[in-house]
């Protein structure tokens, strides 16, 4: 239950006959309705600053804002190649110490959303580092 006290009533006649631990508690109580909105107020406030950060790139992604050129079939068929050991190295599977060194070079406040997802998976590497492997070379294989 939230009580909300309004500053004619911490004025009025009422009030000034409670002993001081009664008018801590209702100070208290405010303190605490104050902090509460306005851990609301920017926990609103940050989830539409990322929701609207997160919109921008979706817009270029999925709409095409932005003339195209025609494909030319000719460099498809004749133009540049990888050579062999690039090509090799494209499809070479992927090693665990990759993984793990890929993951741990991520800065913790680098992923998206509130909790970060990175800062989760080194925090709990020892539980979930056999599932992240496999998950991972699950994405690569082809």
């Amino acid at each position: 239950m939230i009580l909300r006290f309004y500053d004619p009533f911490l004025q009025s006649e009422f009030v000034l006959h409670f002993s001081c631990r009664v008018k801590i508690a209702i100070l208290t109580t405010l303190l605490l309705n104050l902090k509460s909105t306005e851990k609301m107020f920017f926990g609103q406030k940050l989830n539409s600053i990322f929701l609207k950060d997160a919109g921008k790139g979706t817009r270029d992604l999925l709409s095409t804002l932005k003339p195209t050129f025609p494909i030319i079939k000719s460099v498809i068929h004749y133009g540049p190649c990888l050579d062999v050991t690039s090509y090799a190295s494209l499809l070479a599977s992927v090693i665990d110490d990759d993984i793990k060194h890929a993951l741990f070079s991520i800065g913790n406040e680098k992923a998206l959303g509130l909790g970060g997802y990175s800062f989760f998976f080194k925090r709990a590497w020892s539980i979930v580092r056999g599932d992240f492997y496999a998950a991972i070379k699950d994405f690569f294989c082809f």
